[in-house]
C-alpha cells in the first residue's frame, strides 16, 4: 500500500530469516534493517516525507473481502 515505493514482499518466521518469492532473503539486502536506525527520506509511502503514510479510499482498498470489518465514520458496506 505504499504507491510511491517500490516495495517486496518477504515471508518467514521473523524478519532475520524472511524470503522473498524468488528465494532471496531480506537480510541479504543492501539496505536490510536499516528501517531500525534511520528514515530514509527517498524511502516513503506518501512520496513526500521518510514514514508518511498513503490515505486510501476504503472502498478502493484491494486487500479487502467480503466479510471483513472496517471502523469508518460512516458505514460503508463492503460487497
Amino acid at each position: 500500500m505504499c504507491p510511491a515505493a517500490q516495495t517486496k514482499v518477504f515471508a518467514g518466521g521473523s524478519i532475520d530469516h524472511a524470503v522473498s518469492n524468488d528465494g532471496k532473503r531480506y537480510s541479504d539486502l543492501p539496505n536490510a534493517f536499516t528501517y531500525r536506525k534511520q528514515l530514509v527520506n527517498s524511502c516513503t509511502c506518501n512520496g513526500k516525507t521518510a514514514g508518511g503514510l498513503v490515505r486510501v479510499d476504503v472502498k478502493a482498498d484491494p486487500t479487502l473481502r467480503a466479510g471483513d470489518i472496517v471502523a469508518t465514520k460512516e458505514l460503508v458496506p463492503v460487497v
